[in-house]
Formats: structure tokens, sequence, C-alpha cells
């Protein structure tokens, strides 16, 4: 494991070009790349403990992605974000230089510069689908005899023909393959899009072969040079490199019926994949972190599978998505389950990172509806062990859902819930490190007449000498009980006849006979979708 593996982050996330335009709408200037944010902007992030600042759109995009956007209807939009032809810094965001002299900006505020890497597949019209189709998983036949390839040729290389399947223009089918031809040669190939088998093939995308090692060792380049132009990297859907999911969906065993279309013909068994998949992809990639020991690691995990990458490797942060699924959706057994596991292992727990909405999930706002509930919800989050995750326009209140491969909002609104983070979640980050790593951190029960209440999440964090009860009602219907706490509610140094709490969000006060709170629980009322941040003390 990395050494500095005990770290956390504060993640803020902002989407290019769309934060140019906003900055410009904001500042009254025009913000037409990263050299021209404002300092006021940088100054700002930093003073509402924000401690990574993370950029979707810093890469070169695919002129592939964008035409095929356009062909299929849309206007005024950028290829998209995940579609990337090379590691070098997008025109849209400014150069090389200027993405290092905005990277030495943030430092001086305190604020590390995290950026995207995916591994899993580049843009259709990549350099290296130019250069090295190789490293691509393909097939010299179409897998299906019905695919056909007749419309516009998407590459910008001059001897390179690229096509998707006529189907995607239709939205008759949605194939898994797309030619590669090279005029000079007379060369087909069909390359496989990215897929993870959830839903249709990523069509401006090319799937990448791990089972190469040239492809392997490119990519640890790649890694290393851009974890030594940032603070942090978040790997993109890293799930799809472990070992056994890779598997599945592209070299199945004999037998199995999980894969991507076609690739049962592809079927290898375990010594053959073993021999030219022998490691974990991600044990590689963490020889290259370890000699970057600044870089905070971020891996976008679905599926179920955090907890399994928590263990098995080397990140700092994985994706929970379980905050997002369960409290959205009031699936409160649902998500104490989740506390409690985490609880009977705390160091799991502070390798999660939690969040309201991933950036391609509907915004905060619209999931957690009505207002109380986003505000009591994002306290709740505040509070949480582990990094946490404030998606682009959360802090602003945007209610709007961006694309990957948007230019500009389609929505005019008002930052009308900056001042209410600023005065109530500001705070709480500041002092973040104190829910963060807690020394001791313990789920709680909130009962009412002797009834475990699951829509009340509780638990009791404690670092140094500072005690916090945190408490969140994700229901519409006031509840009333006790908080009971396992281990008692007496101090380990047995001192002290009153419990008194003061709650860091309303500013209210009270307490109770500390021998009734052992023997009775801590009596607490909290309205609908209220949250509450109780800093403890005895008397």
């Amino acid at each position: 494991m990395k050494a500095n593996h005990g770290r956390h982050g504060v993640v803020l996330v902002k989407r290019l070009p769309l934060w140019f335009f906003h900055l410009s709408v904001g500042y009254q200037r025009p913000v037409r790349s990263l050299r021209d944010v404002p300092e006021e902007e940088l100054e700002r992030i930093s003073s509402r403990g924000i401690t990574f600042l993370w950029l979707i759109g810093v890469w070169e995009r695919s002129k592939a992605s964008k035409r095929l956007k356009e062909l299929m209807g849309k206007k005024d939009v950028l290829g998209s974000a995940y579609a990337i032809t090379a590691y070098r810094v997008d025109p849209s965001a400014g150069t090389r230089g200027d993405l290092l002299s905005f990277r030495r900006r943030l430092h001086r505020y305190g604020v590390g510069l995290m950026v995207d890497v995916v591994p899993n597949h580049t843009a259709i019209d990549s350099d290296w689908v130019y250069a090295h189709p190789d490293w691509f998983i393909s097939t010299r036949e179409s897998p299906f005899p019905w695919y056909r390839f007749s419309g516009e040729n998407l590459s910008s290389h001059p001897h390179i023909e690229i096509r998707v399947e006529d189907g995607y223009y239709t939205r008759k089918d949605a194939a898994v393959v797309f030619e590669r031809r090279d005029s000079r040669t007379g060369e087909v190939r069909y390359l496989y899009h990215g897929n993870d088998n959830q839903s249709v093939p990523w069509n401006d995308t090319a799937q990448l072969d791990y089972t190469r090692r040239d492809l392997r060792e490119e990519m640890l380049r790649t890694i290393r040079r851009v974890g030594e132009a940032a603070d942090g990297i978040r790997f993109d859907a890293a799930m799809l490199l472990m070992r056994d999911q890779y598997r599945r969906l592209w070299f199945p065993a004999p037998g199995e019926g999980t894969m991507v279309p076609s690739r049962e013909r592809f079927s290898l068994g375990d010594e053959e994949f073993s021999a030219l998949y022998p490691r974990e992809f991600w044990d590689e990639v963490e020889e290259v972190c370890l000699d970057l020991p600044h870089l905070f690691t971020v891996a976008e995990v679905f599926w179920g599978l955090q907890d399994a990458c928590a263990s098995r490797f080397f990140f700092d942060a994985v994706y929970d998505a379980s905050f997002a699924t369960h409290v959205a959706k009031e699936e409160n057994s649902r998500f104490q389950d989740r506390l409690r596991d985490l609880a009977r292992r705390p160091e799991r727990a502070g390798r999660m990172l939690f969040y309201l909405s991933s950036p391609d999930d509907l915004p905060p706002l619209m999931r957690y509806d009505p207002l109380r509930k986003y505000q009591g919800a994002v306290v709740f989050l505040t509070t949480l062990p582990g990094s946490i995750l404030f998606t682009h326009g959360q802090w602003e209140g945007f209610r709007e859902k961006y694309e990957m491969d948007g230019k500009s909002p389609g929505w005019e609104e008002g930052a009308e819930l900056e001042a209410w983070h600023d005065e109530t979640i500001t705070p709480l980050l500041k002092e973040r490190e104190l829910f963060a790593r807690p020394e001791r951190w313990e789920v709680c029960r909130f009962s009412t007449e002797g009834r475990f209440v699951e829509d009340v999440f509780s638990f009791f964090s404690q670092r140094g000498g500072r005690r916090h009860l945190v408490c969140y009602n994700n229901s519409a219907s006031p509840r009333n009980g006790v908080v009971l706490k396992e281990g008692g509610w007496r101090p380990p140094s047995g001192g002290g006849r009153r419990l008194s709490w003061y709650d860091r969000i309303s500013g209210r006060r009270g307490g109770g006979d500390l021998h009734v709170v052992e023997r009775e629980g801590l009596p607490l009322a909290l309205a609908p979708y209220q949250a509450v941040v109780l800093e403890l003390s005895y008397e």
C-alpha cells in the first residue's frame, strides 16, 4: 500500500468550458481558458475548504465524437470529455503551459489539481487508433454479418478511414465495433467500442486490449506523465480493468454468458488468460504511483465493487455509490446496513468517496427534493468519514443536467444556494479533519418507544478531545426519540455529571443528566429531513 494512503480529499468538480461560461457571467469579463480564471475565484474555492479541484475536459477531445453528435442532430457541442484522442491539453482549456501555470496558482491557495485518466478506452480517432491498432480489441472480420459501414468517414488522418456502423445513425442498432480501414494497404479491422455491457456501447470510443504487454507499458508511461503534471488523478471506470471483470467482458471462460456480445468466440481458459494478463493492472499502476508520493488517487467504481477495490488496491479514495443511490431514494434500511458495515471496518470507511450525485447523474437538487432534503443530506455527507465530492454547480444550486459534450449551459440560473453553503457547509469543511479521519467512529441507533427508527442515520465521531454526534432524518415525517450508543455516553475518563451539546447547524443548545442519558439515551427531536451536528461536552 502507498505510504501516503491515509489522505482524504474534499473534491470540487468543474466542467470545462462550462466553468468558463459561468465565470464570465459572474465576473463580467471574458474567461476563455485556464489562464483567464480570476485569482478571486481560486481564493474563493480555497476559502470554502476545498482541497482538490477536479477539472473535467482538460484533455484533447475527439473530433469524431463531435461530428457524431452533430450527425445525430446536436448543435454547438464538443466531443465527449471521455473520448480522448491524446493526453494533450484541449484547445478549449488552453495550452499545457496554461495548465501548469494554473496548477501553481492553485497551490498558492492550498488546493490541488485533479484530472482524469481514462485507461479503459480512447476515442475512435485517437493517436493510438491511427498508429497502434494492435493495442485495441479487434477482429479481421465483422462480428455480425448484418453490420454495414457506409456512413461518413470520421477520421482526420489522411490514410486511415473510420466509420461507425450504420445502425447508430438510424437508431436501429448499437454495434459493438467500428470499422478502421487503411487506404494505403487496404487492411480493414473491426475495433470494439468501449463497453461495460450495461447499456449500449460508447460509440465514440475504442476498447484497449490489456492482454498486450506493450499497451500496458505505454499506459503506465502515460499515467506517470499525467501524474507529474497534477496533484490527483481520477481513474475513470477503474473496475473495468480488474482482472476478473476485464476477463468476464472480453475473454470469458468457456461457457460463461455475461460478456460483451460476440466475445463468446474469444473465450480463454484460466491458464491462457493468466499468461496474457498475468498481474492486476492496478498493481502495476501502484508501482508508478510510489514514485509520485504527492499524488492523490481516486478510483471510479460501481457494481458494488467498492469494498473489493479498496481492500485489494492502493487507491486513496474509491467511489461509494451507496449514499447517492440509497439516501436519494430513501432506501433507508439499505443505507443503515452500509453504515453498520463500514463501522465494523473503520479503515475501509476512510477509503470511500461519498457524493450526493456523480457528474453523470442528475444534479443533487433534482434528486434530493424538496430543498430541505438536499440541505439535510449535504450536511450529513459533509460529516462522513473518508473523502467527499461536490459536483459542478452544486454549491451554487444549479439544477441543469450538463452533458459531457456541452459548451455552454442551456438554462439561466442564479447562485441561489451559494450563501447557504458558505454559511452552513464551509465551517464544517474547514474542520473536515475531525470527521474524515476520526479516532473513534460508532454508528448509533435512534429509537422511539423501544423501536429502532431506520429513517434516522446517526453516528458518534471523535478526534482528539472533540466529540460529535451527527443525526439526519431522511424522511418527510418528524421523528422524536432517543439516540442509543453501544459504547455508552460516559467519557473514558469517567468524569462529568451532565452531557451538553451545541448544534453547529442551528445554533441550539441542549443536554441532560449524564446518568439518565446513559440509562435511557440522548433525547432528540428531528424535523423532516433535518440534520444536526452536535458537539458534545461534559460538565
